[in-house]
């Protein structure tokens, strides 16, 4: 059971990263400007910012061998999904397919990551793979199975990563392992998107909807990459699971239920530091989080900042969304990593 809870990623690479100049930590974030909703336009779309952390490595301390790297993970709300039935408290215009990806693509830019976990990707060859490739990103992608148009993505600058392996997962293979496919295709949760409850018949007879083995098919696509660097694994993604719940627990508990192999021990990135956001999934329907990143105990990478996620009294929030300032319903979740020296 571990083993399918700690690859959750659509595909598992192995980077290697070159060192890159170290920049002095980025000042604390600003607060989102208070400017009306309906005035916003996506082309100006405000800044992502990071905000330092209390027990930043200073870059005086870094070692000789040390470097950092950012890393964001996104659920982009594939185009498939944008309906006005789905969404009918967002602004037609921004629903648009000419005016979301655009939106996107200019989000993307602005986190200037080295690597980026995306979720809900549609339209990566017609559109994201060439375009993020202009902007120096080389990428993978799985599309999700039978007849969904959706998939993970992985896009990384090949100046500071080099991808040594990658490998597929298609997790309709191994849930057949645990759990009967009628059952798992029958259970539905309560904190299911509209878009994806839509489609599914709710119908709870056949077990726990929070039960990780009854989770795991239904939510193939809830988180893009588990990479590893050195002994350090993380994980991250759009879980579709909230705080607390079974799921959550299991990954974030080490769950001793395991019987394959020996538990690897992940702790949530914003919960060590301050919490988990207030939420990162915002529609009228449901508001809550359901996107981390999570990180092995012991590792060798310490984040220095956090990005930073609006609260649920700011404007640019305000009646749910996609609007003009956010394209997407999720918000975006990263943070910057201090690689350690071998020898500190």
């Amino acid at each position: 059971m571990l083993k399918a809870q700690t690859t959750w990623a659509a595909s598992l690479p192995l980077f290697l990263l070159r060192p890159r100049p170290i920049s002095p930590p980025p000042c604390c974030g600003r607060r989102l400007p208070i400017v009306p909703i309906c005035k916003r336009r996506m082309s100006t779309q405000a800044q992502p910012s990071f905000a330092p952390l209390p027990t930043a490595q200073p870059e005086s301390d870094a070692g000789a061998s040390g470097y950092q790297f950012r890393l964001v993970s996104y659920n982009i709300l594939a185009q498939v999904y944008v309906k006005s039935s789905f969404f009918p408290h967002s602004p037609s215009a921004c629903l648009k397919w000419k005016a979301r990806s655009k939106a996107v693509l200019s989000e993307l830019k602005s986190f200037e990551a080295d690597l980026m976990c995306i979720q809900e990707l549609d339209e990566y060859d017609t559109f994201y793979k060439k375009n993020m490739e202009n902007s120096g990103y080389a990428s993978i992608y799985i599309q999700r199975s039978r007849d969904k148009r959706d998939g993970c993505g992985i896009f990384y600058k090949s100046k500071s990563m080099e991808l040594v392996q990658k490998e597929g997962i298609h997790y309709n293979d191994l849930v057949e392992k645990y759990v009967h496919t009628d059952h798992v295709d029958s259970v539905t949760s309560n904190n299911s998107s509209t878009k994806e409850a839509s489609k599914k018949p709710d119908n709870n007879k056949h077990g726990d909807p929070n039960d990780p083995r009854f989770r795991l098919k239904r939510d193939s696509v809830g988180l893009l990459a588990a990479f590893k660097l050195n002994d350090p694994l993380i994980i991250a993604g759009d879980f579709n699971s909230t705080p607390g719940d079974k799921v959550y627990n299991y990954i974030v508990s080490a769950n001793s239920e395991c019987t394959d192999e020996v538990p690897i021990k992940l702790r949530s990135l914003y919960a060590a530091n301050g919490g988990e956001p207030e939420f990162t999934n915002c529609t009228p329907g449901f508001t809550g989080t359901l996107d981390y990143i999570f990180l092995s105990d012991g590792s060798s990478v310490k984040p220095t900042s956090l990005l930073r996620l609006p609260r649920g009294d700011s404007v640019d929030v305000e009646g749910g969304l996609p609007n003009f300032q956010h394209p997407s319903d999720h918000l975006p979740i990263g943070a910057d990593f201090q690689v350690l020296s071998s020898e500190g």
